[in-house]
């Protein structure tokens, strides 16, 4: 089956370089201390799973790991996960992104549906070319890693994706810490090996971490947000972190899965779960925050303000037509 395209299908016409980008950087800041902390992430089961058709030959379907570096702004500062999947059955090669949100009827009502704890993304698909020109354009370094599944194993998890696919399954309740671009993958890898992820990731042997540990680590080269976000986190981020719970994070999502063993054997030897790393792109580490923070409040903070550049200004924010405004992030 060939995946359908969603994000790719949108050509980019607008971008608000001062408005929504700033707002988004206020929004991932308050996310971490006003939603829901919630830390249940069992994965919806799966009905009637024969009515999703799999490849005839799955030796020929490859899934690949993509992390994507931290950012130098204040939203894209933990980096982000994708799955990459090459189905030579049908000739396709496809990157699915958890990292993607509609502003349906503009930032006024997104953030009053947000203040209520309603944080709706969704699963968007385009080419890998969309996708690392995207990373390409920002700067941040891009990793690709194999990952050794049995056929088994592999038809679990691409029919998960077809599940994912479905109109009704592609929108889910974002939680900062539990349920987002990269946990979903985390999760649906899990559930491809039967949990041997979670049982692997159990151990609670961290250095005293902390989700505000972690939180206020990637913002230290950020002097305002750090000081706010340690003021205003709640109590409920002082649990300690598993190491399931720090792969959250995509750089340690990879790492993680390349300490896991796979079911995939040569000349007798498991492999690990990760292999064959490529760096796709690399470039410098990333400074921090890029730009005060103080005018981005000031701009996304006025409801009046219309601020709007050409697309090819800022890579970012991506804005389709306006009947499905699509916005991709991180």
């Amino acid at each position: 089956m060939i995946f359908p395209s969603q994000t790719g299908t949108c050509a980019p016409r607008w971008r608000t370089r001062r408005v929504y980008a700033a707002f988004l950087s206020v929004l991932a800041i308050i996310a971490v201390t006003v939603l829901p902390f919630n830390r249940a992430s069992a994965l919806e089961p799966i009905e009637s799973p024969d009515q999703y058709s799999l490849p005839a030959d799955m030796d020929g379907v490859h899934f690949y790991l993509i992390t994507v570096d931290v950012g130098n702004k204040v939203w894209d500062n933990f980096g982000h996960t994708a799955l990459r999947v090459i189905d030579e059955n049908t000739n396709t090669d496809v990157v699915f992104n958890w990292g993607v949100f509609r502003i349906n009827g503009g930032p006024v009502s997104f953030s009053y549906n947000f203040f209520k704890g309603i944080m709706n993304y969704e699963l968007g698909t385009q080419s890998p070319s969309q996708e690392f020109a995207m990373y390409r354009s920002q700067e941040r370094s891009v990793w690709q890693d194999r990952i050794n599944l049995t056929n088994p194993q592999k038809e679990i998890l691409y029919r998960r994706l077809l599940w994912n696919m479905q109109p009704e399954n592609i929108v889910y309740p974002y939680q900062y810490f539990f349920d987002n671009c990269t946990t979903r993958v985390r999760d649906y890898l899990n559930e491809a090996l039967s949990s041997t992820i979670a049982a692997q990731t159990s151990s609670y042997d961290l250095p005293s971490l902390t989700f505000r540990d972690q939180v206020k680590g990637h913002y230290e080269s950020v002097a305002l947000v750090g000081f706010s976000l340690d003021v205003l986190m709640n109590s409920n981020i002082e649990e300690p972190l598993s190491q399931w719970d720090e792969m959250f994070l995509p750089l340690k999502l990879r790492e993680r899965l390349y300490l896991v063993e796979s079911d995939v054997a040569e000349d007798g030897v498991r492999n690990k779960l990760l292999s064959d790393p490529q760096e796709v792109m690399l470039f410098a580490p990333a400074k921090g925050g890029d730009g005060p923070l103080s005018d981005s409040l000031c701009w996304s903070l006025s409801p009046g303000a219309d601020v709007v550049v050409d697309a090819k200004e800022d890579p970012h924010v991506v804005f389709c037509d306006s009947f499905s405004n699509r916005v991709k992030i991180s």
